[in-house]
């Protein structure tokens, strides 16, 4: 494969890579109208045909017999093509998207660049072949340090011996986003259920009351987009139906499973088709159902509220709040009591137990974290707890410890936090749920390469 440059839509690709980029006119006039452009009225947001294929991402997600090793997003390290290597600053919004059999690059919201590739994993280096307008590259790939090396020489040369060695063609990749995993406490065996090339970074997976279906959110940070600009994403209880249910984030299911509450600018409720959305409260965000009634759990300005569906009351929980919040929150099996985090300056917070009938009624910090002080252990967000009400399950991250796991937590302080042994060292866990029987626990992993 001869090194050609040519500009794409403001971008420079060199041997189907991207190696640099200018703005044109015509891309900061569509910029300036993507930005002006009004919001879509909730109301209209209800999943539609459009919108579900979306979901299927790019490169199509192919349904092969085997599913690369590769598949996902992978954010531009560095790069050298024909011999030059890209400045780091032009690399900052570029990623590489891998499906099965295709890959292409991404700059922000723009994609290019479409190349085919096959691999042998089982080849001593692992194999690449890049094949880009009917001319291949071989190449080889290896995993080093949680990154992965692509190294390649143009058409017609022999494939590169070594990663180490100088070849025509270099990638360093990092991998990008995280995935919705379930481990099978029963047969010991995690299954990943949601690795999407579309949304890439998901958020809060939570099961319906039935077990049947999870719900999450999530958002394409391939194209730009954050947190702020999430979808509501549902799929069956084993991966399947993955589709869209509209703009929002946090979701959280109704005891009966007959509604979803949600953020958006405000807290909603829907159908779990994403229909019949209602706006419940402008000021708050991180929605949380009881398990059992009509009550819904929100935080808005460093405090906790409550509001009974069926009487329209609303009771605070916090006097006086803390500074802000963060989202995460989790009732107990007998509905008495809430537990959140409260942040009392930008590193510093607790983990917090109060009486859903207010501080005077019960308040407990169970953790503190202290950003001045060494030795402190770190905590993540959601909190469900095991049906006895006597344990939960934190993301913990101890003292000289890497990355942040999970743990059964003792509420009353009477035993040590016991970290869930099958869980990878290499990798961060966050955000569990249990399952309705509580044989298997759902949670966010980060997308990592392999052990």
């Amino acid at each position: 494969m001869k090194c050609r440059r040519v500009l794409v839509g403001g971008v420079l690709v060199a041997c189907g890579l991207a190696v640099g980029w200018e703005v044109r006119a015509e891309d900061k006039a569509q910029v300036a109208q993507a930005a002006a452009a009004p919001a879509v009225p909730a109301a209209k947001e209800a999943a539609t045909a459009k919108e579900a294929a979306a979901v299927k991402g790019d490169a199509a997600q192919e349904e092969p017999v085997v599913i690369s090793p590769l598949r996902g997003a992978w954010k531009i390290m560095e790069m050298v093509t024909g011999g030059e290597s890209t400045p780091s600053d032009k690399l900052e919004r570029m990623k590489l998207i891998f499906g099965n059999t295709t890959f292409r690059v991404r700059n922000g919201p723009r994609s290019f660049a479409k190349m085919d590739y096959k691999i042998d994993s089982t080849a001593k280096p692992a194999k690449i072949d890049i094949t880009i307008n009917d001319e291949t590259s071989l190449g080889i790939y290896a995993y080093v340090k949680g990154q992965l090396v692509i190294v390649w020489n143009e058409s017609g040369k022999p494939r590169p011996a070594s990663i180490a060695k100088k070849s025509d063609g270099r990638l360093v990749l990092d991998p990008v986003g995280n995935v919705i995993e379930v481990m099978d406490l029963k047969t010991g065996k995690a299954q990943v259920l949601i690795d999407d090339l579309l949304y890439t970074n998901l958020g809060s997976p939570e099961w319906s009351p039935d077990g049947r279906r999870l719900v999450c959110y999530g958002w394409r940070a391939g194209r730009g987009e954050k947190s702020s600009q999430a979808y509501v994403l549902m799929c069956d209880a084993d991966g399947k139906n993955f589709k869209s249910l509209g703009r929002g984030t946090m979701p959280s299911w109704s005891p009966d499973g007959k509604m979803i509450a949600y953020s958006r600018q405000g807290v909603w409720i829907m159908n779990p088709d994403g229909t019949d959305r209602a706006m419940i409260e402008r000021n708050g965000f991180a929605p949380e159902w009881a398990p059992k009634g009509k009550k819904i759990a929100y935080l808005y300005h460093g405090n906790v509220y409550v509001r009974d569906l069926d009487s329209g009351e609303t009771t605070t929980l916090l006097d006086p709040p803390y500074k802000s919040n963060h989202f995460g929150m989790n009732w107990s099996p007998d509905g008495k009591w809430i537990c959140f985090k409260g942040m009392r300056g930008d590193e510093d917070y607790d983990l917090t137990l109060v009486h859903v009938e207010g501080q005077k009624k019960g308040f407990r910090k169970l953790l503190s974290y202290d950003s001045s002080k060494p030795d402190q252990t770190d905590f993540g967000k959601n909190y469900p707890w095991t049906k006895d009400g006597k344990q939960m399950l934190v993301s913990l991250l101890p003292p000289g410890e890497k990355h942040m796991q999970l743990y059964l937590f003792d509420v009353e302080g009477k035993a040590k936090p016991k970290r869930l042994d099958w869980q990878r060292n290499d990798c961060l866990y966050q955000s569990p749920d249990w399952s309705p029987d509580f044989s298997k626990i759902v949670y966010l992993r980060d997308r990592t390469t392999p052990e």
